[in-house]
């Protein structure tokens, strides 16, 4: 059943220690007026990976409201690796965005991305999208009990997509209508599908993408975390390779569908750095109106450890 998006509170940013967890939870309940320190609402999210035998990225990010909403339902996640060799290891880059009313649409994304990134971190297997599709199932559950358990929430959802970026491959699972992007530093490539209805019409060839864009129904999601039992995730049959100085971006579809691509691609070339780009991206979809909830994360890769000879033979870019 396709899933209405409506939107919930002021993001709050935690900085954890181990495993280098830097997290902006966008929904703050129970403090309407809740004003965070200045130094902690205004810290940034750029982080190194500063072993040399690992791959480098810069990574920033950033959230907001939008001008229409009063709360803000998206939530996201960055986690490096902390040198635990239980979990599949790698940099963990995580999106949500929620959909199901002031409250539960918040809850919903919160959830799933919690669970994505404990379940991913407590994987016995070295196999990383197994890992990563087990950790969506989980969340897809878990948002379904707490859906069940209190009928306020009844209802809610939210899109998942998470990458992972381990030695020079970048691997990624995703649900709903967020996207994930490899930029080559002048092209914006999609790495998913949006699982929304008017995506289905573009498809069959029932609608064009321009008409897809101005569509009634454009904001509903056909696959979503939390909307059944048995979900249906997508993911690359093999990771892509990374180059230096590619960059990952993940957002909502309060970025992309506000900004034209040519925009988003301009700010990517002419901002050098993760943060301020994607702080350009966020303020351009405000400029232009704001009527979502606006989150972005982007990861510059500064340099690449090789996989050797032997596992490459194996395997071949996603398509």
């Amino acid at each position: 059943m396709p899933l209405q998006k409506e939107t919930a509170c002021p993001p709050v940013v935690y900085r954890i220690h181990p495993p280098y967890v830097w997290r902006i939870h966008a929904p703050y309940f129970g403090r309407a007026n809740f004003s965070p320190p200045a130094e902690v609402f205004g810290q940034r999210t750029i982080i190194y990976s500063k072993d040399p035998s690992m791959t480098q990225v810069t990574i920033g990010a950033s959230t907001h409201t939008g001008q229409r909403k009063t709360t803000n339902e998206d939530s996201y996640e960055v986690v490096f690796p902390d040198g635990d060799s239980k979990h599949p290891g790698g940099i963990l880059l995580i999106l949500a965005d929620g959909m199901g009313g002031h409250a539960g649409g918040a809850i919903a994304s919160r959830t799933a991305v919690d669970i994505v990134k404990d379940r991913y971190l407590n994987a016995t297997t070295d196999d990383i999208l197994g890992a990563l599709k087990n950790a969506f199932r989980k969340a897809n559950t878990a948002v379904i009990e707490k859906s069940d358990k209190d009928r306020s929430l009844a209802g809610m959802a939210t899109t998942l997509t998470a990458i992972v970026i381990k030695d020079d491959l970048l691997f990624h699972a995703h649900v709903g209508d967020s996207r994930a992007y490899l930029f080559d530093g002048s092209k914006l490539t999609s790495l998913t599908e949006d699982h929304s209805y008017v995506a289905s019409l573009v498809a069959a060839g029932a609608i064009t993408e321009e008409e897809a864009e101005t569509h009634p129904q454009r904001n509903l999601v056909t696959r979503a975390v939390g909307a059944q039992s048995d979900l249906v995730i997508d993911s690359g049959e093999f990771p892509e390779f990374l180059k230096k100085q590619q960059q990952i971006m993940i957002c909502c579809d309060g970025l992309y569908k506000v900004v034209p691509e040519n925009d988003m691609v301009s700010i990517l070339m002419s901002e050098k750095q993760p943060q301020t780009a994607c702080e350009k991206l966020v303020e351009r979809a405000n400029h232009y109106g704001g009527p979502d909830n606006i989150t972005v994360i982007l990861a510059r890769i500064d340099r690449v450890k090789r996989v050797t000879g032997l596992i490459r033979r194996f395997l071949k870019p996603a398509r």
